[in-house]
């Protein structure tokens, strides 16, 4: 799991086994180009399993939507890689939540990491920090759509919160996860519709 120091400019160095050191911050309008750089390096399953597409590219709207945001209602988080003068480069991964219009409470969040970064722990790091900062904005469910077939992310959701619900919608799996780390009883008012135990 990587381990990271907390500053008070809203962003944690994170530093994995090996030495290579990343930052964790909030994505920003200027990001544009380190986010254009890290989709590229996205393989094409990663990308449809983001996307639900086979998406080539982002298009000037796509970047001015992903990184043009209120970070209360809508927000994301990035992990940028750092070179050995603390210079951002690409980022590697990216959290996002998107507040239901009609529900506060509720909020659509999305994962991704660059593919030779998976099984490094930056998944969970984002969920976690992601989970925190929509608490902290009021939010108490966070909800996803995942492919049938990614399991290894259902797994990281069961993982971090084990309370989270999954069950099929549409051809999908839904997962309802509770921001803060609560009983099950408590979400007994959630979708009933449950899948086995992935494990």
């Amino acid at each position: 799991m990587p381990t990271m120091d907390l500053h008070p400019v809203d962003q944690e160095k994170v530093t994995v086994a090996g030495g290579a050191r990343f930052n964790l911050r909030r994505i920003r309008a200027d990001d544009k180009a380190k986010l254009y750089a890290g989709f590229q390096r996205l393989s094409l399953l990663s990308r449809y399993r983001r996307f639900f597409s086979s998406k080539a590219e982002l298009s000037p709207e796509d970047l001015r939507f992903l990184t043009e945001f209120d970070a209360m209602n809508h927000l994301a988080l990035g992990l940028f890689e750092l070179d050995d003068h603390g210079v951002e480069g690409d980022t590697i991964g990216v959290g996002r939540y998107i507040r239901d219009p009609d529900d506060p409470a509720i909020a659509e969040f999305s994962l991704a990491v660059a593919d030779e970064y998976h099984s490094q722990g930056f998944g969970r790091l984002l969920l976690e920090r992601l989970l925190s900062t929509a608490a902290d904005n009021g939010i108490k469910r966070l909800q996803g759509y995942l492919l049938p077939d990614n399991t290894q992310v259902a797994k990281l959701i069961k993982k971090v919160r084990h309370a989270a619900l999954m069950y099929r919608e549409d051809g999908l799996t839904k997962a309802c996860v509770p921001t803060l780390d609560i009983p099950e009883t408590v979400i007994e008012q959630w979708p009933s519709q449950r899948l086995g135990e992935m494990h």
